[in-house]
């Protein structure tokens, strides 16, 4: 075991960079706190009179999943031969979608009579392993429609022995005031996934209609919306949060036995909880290292999931363990080639992965160590300078990335973009540039590239957040020419949250670059050593 410390060692304790980042400590920047007022004053002049009204003609289509565990990946829709509409769900739609919130999927114009609905869901279970084929279901009904405004609800409920779920299509005429109303659903939804201005806006003006006679469901969803308009924290990242603290206190603690509990957790399914989850036994995984436990090392790594936000991490930790357990073994010379050939699998996994990890920057460094272990020193040679030629060439993009950020570029792509792609991806997310452009010859790294890396950051997300809903507030003032003060008092508040966001994306960007320079540092000495030694090639090896 004291042979894997040292070739740890040999990396001038750069894993310190990976451990440090998975317990790291949970987000510092606060929700901005805006004034009940200002909201109240931009809804006052925002909220149009008509926004809850709905054509006599139209119908509503709404999707309703109430099968436990299945998260909604996509859905098509189709009424008579209008064109197909599809949807993407984001996670934070499909774990919303897991409780009573409904999504309106679409308002079509329909002339009384014979109509046909075409549905079609894709979606998974948070336990599926990569590979397993999505779940599929899909139906096709006649429907009659009548006089006057109605709602058609797709539900995704279990059926027959098997009980998987099926689609379920259900009628609803609007009544004054029902609490079954599905619209109700939508606003859940919408309240969920941190979007209250959506529920706001109409609420406020059918409470600027209808007064203290808002049946009450609707009064509270109207309440909810503006809380968090005013605090910017939806409901499910608080227990999310509380999950997340019972991990820092753990790391912070050293209580190798609650991680080892988090790291087993399978109560929850929320995207949250599983990345909890992931980092618990990735954590884990190099605390047993440490410790002496390879094995039990090895088997943490493997129940990160992958592809997920600590994969790389782990798939590097695994390399180690993997040379961990011959150490254990009584003839560990005749064990050490194996062993270092296990280590080459995940690390050359790796080494195809985004080169703005820690874990990709080390497996750079520990293949072409492992191939001078094994004798095959040109193939060390030409991987080293691999490192070195990609390490580089990322320093320069980074330094770019802080011109980028410096100019104001960042911001206007990213605070000012539309959130609506037409689908529950955010814009942020749905622009990222193309995977793997760091395989192109030389890498081409789009301007924006770094943003990925960026919004892992707990901080640069709720910063992040806290500008685009001061934006939002004043772009939804945008034709209202009477409203020159109130879009002068948003402005006022959005200035310095800008430039907090930032000083934290310069922040993120330069430690990014400190990293990128150490391991930079030391694959050039790794060349150093290797051209002090003997160019031969080991039996068996290619060339």
């Amino acid at each position: 075991m004291q042979t894997l410390l040292n070739l740890i060692r040999r990396f001038a304790g750069l894993t310190v960079l990976l451990t440090a980042a998975i317990g790291s400590a949970e987000a510092a920047v606060a929700p901005l706190q805006l004034p009940p007022s200002l909201v109240a004053d931009v809804l006052a002049a925002a909220a149009s009179p008509d926004a809850t009204a709905t054509s006599e003609a139209a119908t509503r289509f709404y999707i309703d999943n109430r099968q436990p565990g299945l998260q909604l990946l996509q859905i098509t829709l189709q009424v008579d031969r209008q064109a197909p509409i599809r949807y993407r769900y984001g996670d934070a739609e499909s774990q919303a979608m897991l409780g009573q919130a409904l999504h309106r999927v679409a308002v079509v114009e329909l002339t009384q009579g014979p109509h046909q609905l075409y549905a079609e869901y894709v979606g998974r279970y948070a336990q599926d392993r990569p590979g397993t084929p999505r779940r599929r279901s899909r139906i096709t009904q006649s429907f009659e429609q009548a006089a006057g405004t109605q709602a058609v609800e797709i539900a995704l409920s279990p059926q027959g022995w098997s009980r998987e779920p099926q689609i379920v299509v259900r009628r609803w005429t609007p009544q004054a005031g029902s609490s079954d109303d599905p619209e109700l659903g939508a606003y859940d939804l919408l309240l969920g996934v941190g979007e209250p201005l959506s529920v706001a806006l109409p609420l406020y003006a059918r409470q600027s209609r209808e007064g203290t006679s808002m049946p009450e469901p609707y009064r509270l969803r109207l309440d909810q919306a503006l809380q968090q308009l005013q605090s910017g924290r939806p409901g499910h990242v608080e227990a999310a949060s509380a999950t997340l603290q019972r991990y820092q206190s753990a790391i912070t603690s050293g209580d190798i036995a609650s991680i080892g509990q988090l790291a087993a957790d399978t109560a929850s399914g929320s995207p949250e909880a599983l990345a909890v989850r992931d980092k618990a036994n990735a954590a884990l995984g190099y605390q047993l290292l440490a410790s002496g436990q390879p094995s039990q090392a090895d088997a943490a790594f493997r129940r990160v999931r992958s592809p997920g936000p600590y994969s790389e991490t782990a798939l590097l930790g695994l390399g180690w363990a993997q040379i961990g357990n011959a150490d254990t073994q009584a003839d560990a010379d005749t064990k050490n080639t194996d062993a270092l050939r296990r280590a080459l699998v995940p690390w050359t996994e790796l080494i195809g992965r985004d080169p703005t990890q820690a874990a990709v920057q080390e497996s750079m460094l520990a293949v072409p160590y492992a191939l001078e272990r094994l004798g095959a020193h040109r193939q060390a040679q030409q991987r080293t300078q691999y490192a070195i030629d990609q390490l580089e060439s990322l320093r320069g993009h980074l330094q770019s990335a802080q011109q980028h950020v410096a100019s104001g570029a960042m911001l206007r792509w990213l605070v000012e973009r539309e959130r609506d792609t037409g689908d529950g991806w955010d814009a942020w997310y749905a622009a990222l540039p193309e995977p793997r452009w760091w395989l192109t010859a030389p890498p081409a790294a789009p301007a924006h590239f770094y943003v990925e890396r960026l919004l892992e950051d707990a901080d640069f997300r709720q910063q992040l957040d806290n500008c685009h809903r001061l934006h939002q507030l004043r772009h939804t003032l945008r034709n209202h020419s009477d409203s020159a003060a109130l879009q002068q008092r948003i402005a006022s508040l959005e200035q310095p949250q800008r430039a907090a966001l930032n000083a934290l994306a310069q922040a993120q960007l330069a430690l990014l670059l400190e990293q990128t320079e150490r391991y930079l540092v030391e694959a050039h000495f790794a060349m150093a050593r290797l051209h002090d030694k003997p160019t031969t090639i080991a039996a068996g090896a290619t060339p």
